[in-house]
Order: structure tokens, then sequence, then C-alpha cells
């Protein structure tokens, strides 16, 4: 959510022209490619029509087996499929789990420079944006789900989420509960999902003004973040020089980064910025920043409020309806800091007390903010160790 720190980024920028990404895919394939590791890449299509690019780690740089134990890892809003390799070898999630024997799948939600395809619809037109991460839970996760039993003949895989890739999944066991069964174990990095305890001041406060910027995007034509002002590489580039190159922003852009994107400056080095600060953000349909809006402003794990004419038309009722928490079955693993203040801890011992198959919910050091979940410095020590044994355990006898 770390959309603010967006818009700071991408203000005043030169107009361009918005591209379907290739260069993107590629740009990671390369990354991949060039640390030694196998990759695939797969093109699955939702029963929306959307066409989402999801790639493949079948194995390990040391390593001819391909496993059986299947991970598909989904990122944050913002985020990309580069979230799990941002740090190489041996510090990121992807490339760590395929050194320990897993077949890893990275997916890439609809919206983001990976996955701007659609059957019909053009990223230029609004109607390809009407959409928030309900439909990435209904749609994107079940189609990536069954596209990947299909192609290794399992029947069920591992999910790993970071915030919105929690949320999703959980809109999916909620609304799509025949997917339960084919969830082995869910890991959830910093699950949003309520927002009764957010302790970001600032996003409490835009959150007020919810149903006016909506409007007021709307009236600008503005349905995705960041604006359709320039391709991935453009963007990428522009941040290279102003945060990177540039001596006299890198400190400004460091600490905009920290401060509004979310992460502690004590978890990370010059060298780790460098490379993440590019990649960082992708983008969404501007429904999702609004859909989070609406959660933080009732405090309650609800679909898209349109307002009451249109809840009675799509809903039958005013008000949106809550998403059932109790029809999420498949097990589920918390990891959570008290120093994140996008999602408390308060709020994710709330979602933990109401999940019917919580396997446990942790704790990990106050140090960790919401980002830090897929880039800290040590995040082998308090994530990928834990995750690791927990994989373990589920996947035992395969």
């Amino acid at each position: 959510m770390n959309f603010v720190f967006t818009f700071l980024v991408t203000c005043s920028l030169p107009l361009g022209t918005l591209l379907q990404e290739e260069g993107s895919n590629l740009d990671f394939v390369k990354a991949v490619s060039n640390n030694k590791y196998p990759i695939e890449i797969h093109e699955v299509e939702t029963e929306d029509g959307y066409i989402l690019t999801v790639f493949r780690i079948p194995q390990g740089k040391n390593s001819n087996k391909i496993s059986r134990n299947v991970v598909l890892l989904n990122h944050g809003m913002f985020g990309s499929s580069e979230n799990y390799i941002l740090l190489g070898p041996k510090k990121s999630l992807g490339y760590v789990l395929a050194d320990n024997g897993y077949d890893v799948w990275i997916m890439n939600s609809r919206g983001t420079w990976h996955s701007k395809k659609h059957r019909t619809l053009s990223p230029k037109q609004k109607e390809f944006w009407q959409f928030s991460w309900h439909e990435i839970g209904v749609y994107d996760i079940p189609a990536v789900i069954d596209h990947i039993l299909n192609i290794t003949n399992e029947t069920r895989i591992n999910y790993i989420g970071h915030s919105q890739g929690c949320t999703s999944a959980f809109v999916m066991g909620s609304e799509r509960p025949e997917y339960n069964d084919k969830i082995k174990l869910m890991i959830a990095l910093s699950p949003a999902a309520f927002y009764k305890h957010m302790k970001h001041d600032m996003l409490k406060m835009a959150s007020n003004y919810g149903k006016q910027l909506e409007d007021l995007a709307n009236s600008l034509g503005i349905y995705e973040l960041p604006p359709p002002f320039m391709s991935a590489a453009q963007l990428r580039e522009i941040i290279r020089l102003l945060c990177i190159e540039s001596s006299v922003l890198q400190n400004t852009c460091n600490t905009l980064f920290f401060l509004i994107g979310e992460s502690n400056p004590s978890l990370q080095d010059k060298n780790s910025i460098k490379q993440i600060l590019p990649l960082i953000v992708a983008s969404v349909s501007i429904k999702q920043v609004f859909h989070y809006s609406q959660q933080i402003s009732s405090g309650n794990f609800q679909q898209y409020d349109f307002g009451q004419e249109k809840n009675l038309e799509k809903y039958g009722s005013k008000y949106p309806p809550l998403y059932n928490i109790k029809n999420i079955t498949f097990p589920v693993v918390i990891f959570y800091s008290s120093g994140d203040r996008l999602v408390s801890e308060e709020d994710t011992l709330l979602l933990a007390s109401q999940l019917p198959n919580l396997v446990g919910a942790f704790q990990v050091p106050a140090g960790f903010s919401h980002v830090d979940f897929i880039i800290a410095n040590n995040l082998d020590k308090i994530i990928l160790r834990p995750v690791l044994k927990l994989l373990k355990r589920y996947n035992l006898h395969q």
C-alpha cells in the first residue's frame, strides 16, 4: 500500500506511450537466467478474459529434478514477481525455495506490468481497469492454481502471499470454497484483511476522503496507478536517475521509501536499495487502492462498496457483504510484526482468531515493517528458515 510513494516519485514525469510490457518479462527471465536458474514463462487466461504472466523456476541451479512439492508465490499491491527475486540467490524467497527442492511458481496479478493483456480489452480502456483485489481472488488465483495442477499433475499446492497476496487468497477461500482443498498450506506474510487498528496516520487520514478521491480520479480519467504516462522501463529509468544516480535526491528518495513505503532503514544497505528502488513499484487498478481505503474506513473485511444504489443492484443490499472467513478452511500460518503500521498486530490477531484452520501466528521482531517481509537484509533468518521448516512439515510425505 505504498501508493503515496508512487505518486511522489511519478509526479510531473513526461508523457510516454503505454505499451504491453513484454520487455519486463524479458528482464525477469534475464535476471533469473543470469543467476543460473532455469526459468519458464506461462500465460494463464482467467474466466473473465485477463491473461496473466506466471514465471516458473522448476528447480534449483544445481538440480535436474523437478519436485512434486509446488509453491505459488503472490505479491502485494504495487508489487510483482520481482518481489521474490530482488535480493538475489540465498536471500530471495523464489531462489531459496528452488534450491531447497521446490517447484516455484511466481504469479503476476492482473494490471501489473507483466499481466496487462486481455482477450478483448486494451489497458488503454477504462473497462480493463474495473477490478480490485476481489477479482484477483475470485478469478486470478483460481486460474493460476488450475494451470499449475494441470501442468504438474498434482492435486494441491503450497501458497505464500505477502499483504494483498494474502487478501486475495482469503477472498478466494471465502468466495470460491471449492479451492480450499487445493491448498496444502498457506503462509501469510503481513496478511491484509482487517484495518480496525491501522497505525499509519497518513493513510488513515486519506481514507477519510476516499469517496471524494475516487470521484476525482474518475473525473480525471485515472483508472490505474502509476498513471499511464510511461512504460515500466521508462519509469525504472527515471527512478534510477533520480533516486540512485543523483546524489542530491538519493537521500530524499530513500527517506520517502522508508517512511511512506513502510520499510525499516536499519534492515537495508545502500547496495540493496539500489537494486530494490527501480523494481519495487508496479502498476495496479485504482480500485484496488480504494477498496483498501474502504476497509480502513469501515474496519470490515468486505466486498467493494459501489454506493447504496449500485450495491442494491449488485448485492441485493444497500451495503456490501462481508467476506465469510469461516469458509476459509485451508491451513494458514501467519507471520506478523508489532512494528508494521499498515497491518497492525491487533488486526492480525483478530484475523487469526477467526480463521477456522489456523496452524499458528508467529510474531517476528518489532523492527520489521510492512515491506521488510520481502526485502529485509536478515530475511533468511527471520522469514526464510521458518518458512522452509513449515513447508517441510506439510510436504514430508510427498
